[in-house]
């Protein structure tokens, strides 16, 4: 068993569709310490985050307005966990997107 603490996503740009961001391995779990979205752009962004086998509605743990040109912490988003088997997925039409947390992984 081992507990390591390190960066689950990294300035990953999204996009306007929801996609896969962050998949733990087989036999590992993965905790959120910390959410950040970058806004680079010149208008205000929906940023969503999505916890599941798929991205919808009923797999929704974050719908958040992001202002123009502004990096904003998501504390909605800290604590969940994410499972083997389990995936992150984000969307906010080009934003940037970096996730912290912690895994541990069975042996």
């Amino acid at each position: 068993m081992a507990l390591s603490y390190k960066v689950l996503v990294k300035a990953a740009t999204l996009t306007g569709a929801a996609a896969s961001v962050y998949a733990p391995a087989a036999l590992t779990s993965a905790t959120i310490s910390a959410v950040s979205v970058n806004n680079p752009t010149g208008a205000p962004i929906t940023f969503n985050l999505y916890l599941g086998s798929v991205a919808g509605n009923s797999t929704k743990i974050v719908s958040k307005s992001i202002p123009a040109g502004k990096a904003v912490p998501v504390s909605e988003a800290i604590g969940h966990k994410v499972e083997a088997g389990m995936q992150l997925f984000a969307d906010g039409n080009g934003a940037f997107l970096n996730i912290s947390g912690s895994e541990y992984v069975a042996s």
